[in-house]
Order: C-alpha cells, then sequence, then structure tokens
C-alpha cells in the first residue's frame, strides 16, 4: 500500500528590529518547535525553503524543508525535537569559547548536555 499525505505547514521569514519585536515573534510562532516542525532563528537572511519529499512512520510528506547558506559571521539557532534544546550553528568566533556563551544565558538557564557530554546537575549553575 502506497500512501501520499500533503500538508503544508507555514513557514515564515521575519525581519526582527529590536529584543521586543523578538520576543513577540517567539510568542506567536514558537508552537511550530513544539510541534516538530522546523523552527530556525537566524541572524542574517540564509533561510530558505524548498519542497521535499519526507518520510514519516509508513506515510511520505510533501513539507516545506529549510536550506541554509553558510557564509562568514553566520549564527542561527535550530530548536531541538519537541523543543527539548536547541542546536548552534555559527562560525562567530565571540561564542568561543562555550563557556562565553554560556554566560549570554539568563540567570537560571539549566544546561544538561553540550555536544555528546553530559552534565552533572552541580555543574549547570
Amino acid at each position: 500500500m502506497k500512501v501520499r499525505y500533503k500538508e503544508y505547514h507555514p513557514c515564515y521569514t521575519i525581519t526582527v528590529q529590536n529584543a521586543e519585536e523578538l520576543r513577540l515573534v517567539l510568542n506567536k510562532t514558537y508552537w511550530l518547535a513544539s510541534e516538530n516542525l522546523l523552527y530556525t532563528v537566524s541572524y542574517s537572511d540564509n533561510l530558505s525553503f524548498k519542497l521535499g519529499e519526507t518520510k514519516w512512520w509508513r506515510l511520505k510528506l510533501i513539507r516545506p524543508i529549510g536550506v541554509l547558506t553558510m557564509h562568514p559571521n553566520m549564527t542561527c539557532f535550530k530548536i531541538a525535537h519537541d523543543c527539548n534544546g536547541f542546536y548552534l550553528l555559527s562560525n562567530d568566533e565571540s561564542y568561543i569559547p562555550i563557556e562565553h556563551l554560556m554566560t549570554r544565558f539568563p540567570k537560571g538557564t539549566v544546561i544538561s548536555q553540550i555536544n555528546d557530554d553530559w552534565l552533572l546537575d552541580d555543574e549547570t549553575d
């Protein structure tokens, strides 16, 4: 049995001018990430979309696929499965070492894994 299911999810490309606008956009669109849909925040105009076939269980789906174009000083965040973390994609040296990036997170942020290394609870304070 061959099943083709067409469902198109919203794709937004939004230019944000300040922190308040970013907060509003995140509050209104973050449900996309919790639904396991592509959710990426980029500091530059480097994300485009194309339609492509993906497989989900036994279904073949036609969905928008995000395409990132890498260039110098590029930074973007991709939200992980079920909003359980994020991936930082960057070649910006201001994020090196990783501890420097961690100091920019809001107070109370819990970090449990960096790359493939799980951290102990007492190391996340």
